[in-house]
């Protein structure tokens, strides 16, 4: 039943783009189906049979087209693409990993490989930015998302029923993370948006993020019922918002012990101790872009270790660690380990200059928020929601090589463009 579903799904998912085409065509067609590739591609190894993975290679056919695509625009309306405050924010990130080349001892292959990704992101940002030219495009675009995120939900339910829980459901994606962040996806736009059947939609997403038992995009579903009852504080009775306020507070108690393990998951917190102690090492310009993953064997934190007592013995870097810990954890020079947070990943492979980065976003952002709350409430909180689902995953695993996690940073700035294009 899981191969069928799994063999299935993509196909339902491009009718359904199809589908939605037939009344709501505002939206340039690659568009659409770029962000259906992140839904129904990006990580899908379903080959039919075939020696090759089909929906891998048609995701990354569908990027480069988006590329071309790109190109096209910018050449037939003879624009420049200087003239944007999304290029420079690209710009400036861009930067800061050029520079950690310098002074590092690098594994290349790693290097590029992420300096490509990033460029690749950018360009692929840059179309979106410049085709959601109006905000009856971003609603077309975000109610596209949420439809694609009811089919989801509803496989992701019908494969749980038939696995039962024997294992944690994920659908075609690699990891049941990544289906439960793209779920989050909907959810926190279903939140705030103006929908019909809304209550039926949410429990229907909600159902099946808890089916794939994903923690940190559960903690974020506490957070957006906070925000949501904060929102509405003053619409409904005094009854229903102390009960969805109770609500909350108890889905937070229920999870505690959930978001205790995350957080103090002894390998967690010694990932992130080994980034701060790079970052201490690296100051100006971190370890270098994409070295976490080989070079975070030279900042294990041996004091971290001794506080746990499970650290036996000194440990060298110049012979092989053999640590009990180290090896139970297979964190050996030998193996590669990723951040498992994104935040860590700037501050110790990008150093200051990822934190000045971060700074001047947040700057940009707090008025960007600002000012799209003066312009809409609805698009401000749908924004907000979408920044708060999506960095709240980040505090727990890597998102930044996605270009959705890209586009959410800026949306608000896309809203507030087409607010003052109208204008």
């Amino acid at each position: 039943m899981v191969n069928i579903i799994n063999s299935t799904l993509p196909l339902i998912m491009i009718a359904y783009l199809f589908y939605f085409r037939r009344d709501r065509s505002l939206n340039n067609l690659l568009l659409m189906t770029l962000f259906l590739s992140y839904f129904a591609f990006a990580t899908n190894y379903t080959n039919y049979g075939l020696d090759f993975d089909l929906y891998r290679y048609l995701h990354k056919f569908i990027g480069v087209l988006v590329v071309v695509g790109l190109a096209h625009h910018v050449f037939k309306n003879n624009m420049t693409i200087l003239n944007n405050g999304v290029f420079y924010l690209l710009l400036m990130f861009l930067l800061a990993i050029g520079v950690s080349y310098f002074g590092n001892e690098l594994n290349i292959q790693h290097y590029l490989h992420y300096v490509r990704n990033f460029l690749f992101i950018s360009l692929l940002v840059l179309f979106i930015y410049f085709k959601l030219d109006t905000n009856k495009k971003v609603d077309e675009l975000l109610r596209f998302i949420v439809g694609l995120v009811l089919i989801l939900s509803i496989f992701t339910i019908i494969q749980g029923i038939f696995m039962g829980n024997v294992t944690r459901v994920k659908l075609f994606y690699s990891n049941p993370n990544y289906l439960a962040i793209a779920l989050m996806f909907g959810f926190s736009i279903l939140l705030f948006i103006k929908t019909e059947f809304k209550i039926m939609k949410l429990g229907l997403v909600t159902s099946a993020i808890f089916i794939t038992q994903s923690d940190a995009v559960i903690v974020g579903i506490v957070i957006l019922l906070l925000l949501y009852a904060f929102k509405n504080r003053g619409r409904f009775s005094s009854i229903f918002f102390t009960g969805l306020m109770i609500l909350a507070i108890s889905s937070s108690a229920l999870f505690y012990q959930k978001i205790d393990e995350i957080y103090h998951n002894e390998v967690r917190v010694l990932l992130a101790k080994t980034g701060l102690n790079a970052y201490s090492d690296n100051l100006i310009n971190g370890i270098g872009y994409g070295q976490f993953r080989t070079q975070y064997y030279k900042y294990v934190d041996d004091k971290f270790l001794k506080n746990l007592e499970i650290h036996t013995a000194v440990l060298s870097y110049d012979v092989n660690l053999t640590d009990k810990y180290i090896q139970d954890h297979e964190m050996t020079r030998n193996t590669e380990k990723m951040t498992h947070n994104d935040l860590i990943k700037i501050i110790a492979e990008l150093g200051s200059l990822g934190i000045v980065f971060l700074l001047f976003y947040l700057y940009k952002l707090y008025f960007g928020l600002r000012e799209l709350l003066n312009n809409s409430r609805e698009y401000f909180y749908i924004s907000l929601s979408l920044l708060i689902g999506s960095l709240t995953f980040s505090l727990f695993h890597n998102n930044i090589t996605s270009f959705v996690f890209w586009f959410i940073l800026f949306l608000p700035f896309i809203m507030n463009r087409n607010y003052l294009k109208r204008t």
